[in-house]
């Protein structure tokens, strides 16, 4: 029996109006439905089922989203630990004073103390090996000379006697492991002035005198450091620029103070004769004069120096 009433020619337009707005739902209700099964995940004010259609059996393969599990939002991905030499360190920099505070460097390897060790026992076999090399145990008495070229400049306190020499000079002798003697020669070529008006010139200051130093002592490794004394004597003649005055020559003594210092060569190899060149500084006292008129001069000897030994 069909569900639409029979609208019969007695039956008022009304009324027909009326039925049909009653049934419309019903018949707008199946497609709601089918709607709501193809999109289970979607939210509805409210889902119309018709009453006529079979209940669906419920599938366990695919269950239906919950809503609340869909509604949830997801959790944030977990940060890796950072490594603790990734995070820089603060600046070092002191915000009042503006000096730098010393930090360690990452990048700085500690002293080993098996490295200084090592280092230290280094120093001594080079120590031990250059001892023996210069100065053996056995101690023999060797040939010693040192050369010389000096730049030489004389003056007396009461400024009478001025003057201005280049020269050469050689000590001569023997040396042992802590002591050495040598005798010392010396030429110098110049000009003295021996009055103070200047008539009065010695062109020449020629000499020699003992002398005594540290002998191989002076041999410090790599390089020498030679301390000499001694005491010398001159001639100085004199040449008179005035045919009326009379030059005399003068023959002035003193104490004599000197010191060469340089660098070996080849001081690893054992030879007949170690020789080393460098620089030399000398002062010397003139006290007084065999012969002549000499007050109390200085003498400021400078140049370079060839020892060999």
């Amino acid at each position: 029996m069909p569900i639409w009433p029979r609208i019969g020619p007695h039956t008022s337009l009304a009324s027909a109006l009326g039925l049909a707005l009653l049934l419309a739902p019903s018949v707008r209700a199946a497609p709601v439905a089918t709607e709501a099964q193809a999109a289970p995940g979607a939210t509805s004010p409210a889902t119309a089922v018709d009453p006529t259609a079979a209940p669906a059996a419920a599938s366990p393969a695919a269950p239906a989203a919950s809503p609340v599990a869909a509604s949830t939002p997801a959790e944030p991905p977990t940060p890796e630990p950072i490594a603790p030499s990734a995070i820089m360190a603060p600046s070092s920099s002191d915000s009042t004073t503006g000096s730098i505070a010393p930090t360690n460097s990452p990048d700085r390897e500690p002293i080993d103390p098996i490295d200084a060790e090592e280092s230290e026992e280094d120093a001594e076999r080079a120590a031990l090996f250059f001892h023996s090399l210069y100065r053996p145990d056995d101690n023999p008495g060797r040939f010693n000379a040192v050369f010389r070229t000096s730049y030489t400049i004389l003056g007396s306190n009461d400024h009478h006697l001025s003057g201005r020499f280049f020269g050469l000079s050689a000590d001569i002798g023997q040396s042992w492991n802590t002591m050495g003697y040598a005798l010392s020669l010396h030429a110098n070529l110049g000009s003295l002035d021996l009055r103070d008006d200047g008539k009065v010139k010695a062109v020449a200051l020629l000499g020699a005198g003992p002398t005594v130093n540290l002998g191989r002592l002076a041999l410090l490794q790599r390089g020498f450091l030679d301390l000499r004394v001694g005491y010398d004597f001159y001639y100085a003649p004199g040449r008179s620029t005035d045919p009326d005055i009379v030059a005399t020559s003068l023959m002035p003594h003193g104490p004599r103070l000197q010191l060469n210092m340089g660098l070996m060569v080849s001081p690893k190899r054992q030879r007949r004769f170690f020789h080393g060149v460098g620089a030399t500084v000398g002062y010397q006292a003139l006290v007084g004069a065999f012969s002549g008129d000499l007050p109390f001069t200085s003498v400021l000897s400078f140049g370079l120096s060839h020892w060999m030994g």
